[in-house]
């Protein structure tokens, strides 16, 4: 199983959500800001240098929400989701074709990936 951090990244009641690019796998869907967890890295520190390597960031990790399991055809992930907010610079898209900040009400109006349906549904109850 891939083990795989991801940021629901907020500021002024809204969030940060990416558009994966046409070269990978779930090309054109949406997701939040993350990656692998790689050998002897903590959830937290794979999700700081997958938000700085992706967005050219600095993040503050906070508490941590959920943690996901999906089988897609090619590979089994766990997703761990944690809350996060910049602390330093500007967001950019640097593997993403799009990067958006929404209002947690309109997340039902984007096509995610599907490994990240149970964080979508969660953010919409719980933070609308």
């Amino acid at each position: 199983m891939l083990k795989i951090v991801a940021g629901v990244i907020t500021k002024d009641d809204k969030v940060l959500i990416c558009k994966r690019p046409e070269s990978k796998s779930n090309a054109l869907l949406w997701e939040f800001a993350g990656g692998k967890v790689e050998k002897d890295e903590t959830l937290e520190n794979a999700l700081i240098r997958e938000c700085f390597e992706e967005l050219d960031v600095k993040i503050e990790v906070c508490d941590f929400i959920m943690k996901t399991e999906y089988s897609y055809p090619d590979v089994d992930v766990e997703i761990n989701f944690f809350y996060a907010k910049i602390i330093n610079g500007q967001e950019k898209s640097l593997e993403h074709c799009d990067i958006k900040w929404v209002n947690f009400d309109e997340l039902l109006n984007f096509k995610f990936c599907p490994a990240d349906k149970d964080i979508v549904n969660f953010l919409v109850k719980n933070r609308s």
